[in-house]
């Protein structure tokens, strides 16, 4: 009887450790679920602050190479300024304002409803600002 009994101790130690174990592996893989979770949040941040380049490259297209050409190297008969080389040093504040808000006495008209910031982001990376 004092065998059993010690093999009895002994199976319900073994048992207590295998689901002690068991429950150090389930609170692993909830730590690990959390941290997937933390990154998948994190990326789809990234992903929301990318800058969609084609369709900033579309809009610059359509909307600003007329006068900034297609390389930001502007346009002296209109009057339209270089965005490329020396006045690609405008702070991108600067250019958002202008770009929303127009430039009075120039040719620059105002884009109220553009996606300054993500522009002047591409703006800057086009033309290596």
């Amino acid at each position: 009887m004092k065998k059993l009994s010690i093999f009895a101790i002994s199976l319900l130690f073994a048992g207590t450790a295998m689901f002690s174990s068991c429950g150090e592996a389930e609170k692993k893989k909830e730590e690990v679920k959390e941290v997937v979770e933390e990154v998948k949040e994190t990326v789809k941040e990234e992903v929301k602050e990318a800058v969609d380049y084609t369709a900033m490259a579309a809009y610059y297209t359509a909307t600003c190479v007329a006068c900034h050409g297609a390389n930001g190297e502007g346009n002296e008969a209109m009057k339209a300024p270089a965005l490329a080389g020396e006045n690609a040093k405008f702070d991108a504040a600067a250019w958002e304002k202008t770009i929303k808000e127009g430039k009075e006495g120039t040719i620059m008209v105002a884009f109220p409803d553009a996606d300054a910031p993500n522009l002047v982001k591409y703006l800057n990376e086009k033309l290596g600002k």
